[in-house]
């Protein structure tokens, strides 16, 4: 398996609400292994706009919540 940065441009639209969730799910996963930069990049590569900010809303709600800590993150719950 390669260690570069995954390319979500190949990701396909889901055809329903259960792959979607699958799919924002993958992406998520990817996001997360990411550093901010690459994290940008890799959100602003996806073609699906739509997916893309479900993607981004869901790493902003782990953040602040602390299932996932994004160290430029300003919720620190403090």
């Amino acid at each position: 398996m390669s260690e570069s940065t995954p390319s979500p441009a190949d990701t396909q639209p889901p055809q329903d609400d259960a792959d979607r969730h699958q799919v924002v799910r993958s992406l998520f996963n990817q996001a997360v292994a990411l550093e901010d930069t690459e994290r940008r990049w890799f959100l602003h590569a996806l073609e699906d706009r739509d997916l893309a900010a479900d993607v981004e809303r869901l790493l902003e709600s782990s953040a602040c919540c602390g299932t996932f800590r994004d160290k430029n993150s300003s919720c620190d719950g403090s």
